[in-house]
């Protein structure tokens, strides 16, 4: 996984909201159409709804396919 390269174009805000479990650690994650994995954002739940902001270059917003992962167990939502 790596972390997207900036390309000049201005990020869009994304949020992001999730019921977890106190401590839970969570990876946002975008797959390219060509099969890149880039790593958006990471939080940890400090209570059950955890919410975050992060940004996404417009460059990378097309055909980017976004996951939640659950970093210590792998659970996947996409």
């Amino acid at each position: 996984m790596v972390a997207p390269k900036p390309t000049g174009c201005a990020p869009w805000e994304f949020v992001v909201g999730i019921d977890l479990e106190q401590g839970e650690e969570i990876i946002i994650q975008g797959t390219t159409p060509s099969g890149e994995v880039l790593e958006l954002a990471r939080f940890t739940a400090t209570g059950s709804i955890a919410g975050t902001v992060f940004k996404i270059d417009k460059a990378l917003v097309p055909g980017l396919k976004l996951t939640a992962i659950n970093a210590v167990t792998g659970e996947r939502w996409v």
